[in-house]
């Protein structure tokens, strides 16, 4: 019997046939077992751990649909336009978020892996080329912003040059027609 067989799964089109299975597939993937049954563990009520975790997924959703909506809003609402210093703030805001959640769950991984004793003294030991490729890497994402930017706005702005010139023209012709 496979794998699909045994959760009742449709194999052409590879969904579940019934409610009951989805929420067999979702509390597997989600299993209230401990692995390493530490008494850290006995603390953590998985119930309440499972319902956080949906709190959070419908959380991300929808903070995903209003940064959607917020530049699509912009050109409306004199407030939240995207050339102004409130959307650049944030923007700025959600890159520093980023990069720090990166240095947090990534750089001491890095940190550990690079000095570890089965690497050689030299170079690896001294110096600290965890943080080097982390600060060489935020400032190559700042610098990609930023050309980036320069790149869109100096097209919009041309764009924007052509479109007065013709308006000119228009207006021009008008006048000694």
């Amino acid at each position: 019997m496979s794998l699909l067989e045994d959760l009742d799964i449709n194999p052409v089109i590879a969904l579940p046939s019934s409610r009951a299975t989805m929420d067999h597939i979702l509390s597997a993937s989600m299993s209230a077992e401990s692995c390493s049954g530490d008494i850290a563990d006995e603390c953590r009520d998985d119930a309440v751990a499972l319902k956080m975790k949906m709190v959070a997924i419908a959380a991300i959703l929808i903070a995903g649909v209003i940064g959607v909506a917020i530049p699509l809003v912009g050109r409306k609402r004199r407030l939240v336009r995207t050339d102004g210093g409130l959307f650049f703030f944030a923007k700025a805001f959600a890159a520093g978020v980023i990069l720090a959640t990166g240095f947090v769950h990534m750089l001491h991984d890095a940190q550990s892996a690079l000095t570890n004793s089965c690497l050689p003294k030299f170079p690896w030991k001294k110096f600290p080329f965890s943080g080097f490729v982390a600060m060489i890497a935020a400032l190559l994402t700042l610098v990609v912003d930023f050309v980036a930017t320069q790149f869109y706005e100096k097209k919009h702005r041309e764009e924007e040059i052509g479109v007065k010139r013709e308006a000119a023209a228009a207006v021009a012709a008008t006048d000694r027609g």
